[in-house]
């Protein structure tokens, strides 16, 4: 248990520097078209290195022959739907918000989890039921409590008056991301459940294949944002003209980051920090999706191997408290009691239902398939 510990702690810590990659980058310049192609591409190079040292590079050959379609939809739920609609709130909200409000995704999984749903990814897909069926899904009216407490922490961190970085925006504006920040979190939803979907030669579910599956949705991803990114003239640009390598320079080589505003302390205790864009872009898409994913695949799979996968999942809710810390250290943002209060409201609602939905498994039912990532 002391490596699923240190694997999971692990996975905290670089989910949880998201907010502090990110949004330096979008204050820079960084536009997140290039952010997410970028990123996506350098999680799939690295996803791409681990698959070919483990020799599992054929059994994610045979999962693509058989799940194309499936993981068509992964790469734009997860990878391209998904960070286009969070990525651009760390310019109209404080980091720590944006992150809080994207935690929505636990619920979303759930809800697009239950038998009906399930039902219509099996049909689409054509993969079959789980030998033993799916386990009891809990009635709507028990999900009302937890479901409310996630939205009513939503509401507290939306409608709350903000300080720092992000906090000039409107109410209008801080009420459309809180919106579009829901929405990525149920793209992000509809992602978790789809990869549960993934079928053998025979339309067999398949077990132990999310690694790959994630591999490969991030691969599409990679190349259909680098298709528009070209279309527009530029890895994200607009301007058009130029080749793609002068995209690549404008977007990114030729731009800077800085950690010296608003963070007061940093500037205080080594002096204004600037560095070039790619750094933080290429931070976020190794270090928080790269080797992130792959030290959370390690540790489901290890936990698994100890008849203890259940105790991991319920460690990653501690990602959006570390997340709020490093942007409250990292990037200066106060820690509102308002950010505080939506906390607790959206961890809870999380907490509560995985409670629930463990209790119920342990009651006979059997246990649905790890992998689902929390980020």
């Amino acid at each position: 248990m002391k490596k699923v510990l240190g694997l999971t702690v692990s996975v905290i810590f670089l989910w949880s520097l998201s907010p502090a990659l990110i949004k330096p980058a979008v204050r820079g310049g960084v536009s997140p078209l290039a952010l997410t192609a970028y990123g996506t591409a350098a999680a799939f190079a690295f996803l791409a290195a681990a698959t070919l040292a483990r020799g599992r590079m054929g059994a994610a050959v045979a999962i693509a022959r058989r799940n194309a379609g499936l993981l068509l939809a992964m790469a734009v739920s997860g990878w391209i739907v998904y960070p286009l609609l969070f990525y651009p709130a760390y310019r109209y909200m404080p980091a720590g918000h944006a992150f809080l409000i994207n935690y929505l995704h636990p619920i979303f999984t759930m809800l697009l989890g239950r038998p009906a749903a399930a039902g219509v990814f099996r049909r689409a897909f054509r993969a079959k039921e789980p030998a033993g069926g799916a386990p009891p899904a809990p009635p709507f009216i028990s999900l009302a409590i937890p479901v409310a407490l996630c939205f009513g922490g939503v509401a507290v961190v939306a409608l709350a008056g903000t300080e720092g970085d992000g906090a000039e925006g409107s109410f209008a504006a801080r009420m459309l991301w809180s919106f579009l920040l829901a929405v990525a979190a149920a793209s992000w939803g509809l992602y978790s459940n789809l990869r549960r979907n993934l079928r053998g030669q025979e339309g067999e579910p398949v077990s132990g294949a999310d690694d790959l599956a994630t591999l490969w949705a991030a691969g599409l991803a990679a190349a259909m944002l680098f298709a528009i990114s070209m279309a527009v003239g530029g890895a994200g640009s607009a301007t058009g003209g130029g080749s793609f390598a002068d995209a690549i320079r404008q977007d990114l080589g030729d731009g800077s980051v800085a950690w010296d505003s608003p963070c007061v302390w940093i500037v205080a205790a080594v002096g204004p920090v600037e560095l070039p864009a790619l750094v933080p872009v290429l931070g976020s898409g190794l270090l928080v999706m790269g080797i992130g994913y792959t030290l959370w695949f390690s540790a489901l799979s290890t936990a698994a191997r100890a008849g203890a996968e259940h105790l991991v999942p319920p460690m990653i809710f501690a990602v959006p408290i570390l997340g709020m810390a490093w942007s409250a250290l990292l990037l200066g943002e106060p820690l509102s009691s308002a950010a505080i209060l939506g906390a607790a409201m959206i961890i809870g609602g999380n907490a509560w239902l995985h409670i629930s939905g463990d209790r119920r498994r342990r009651g006979g039912a059997p246990k649905p398939r790890a992998g689902t990532a929390h980020r």
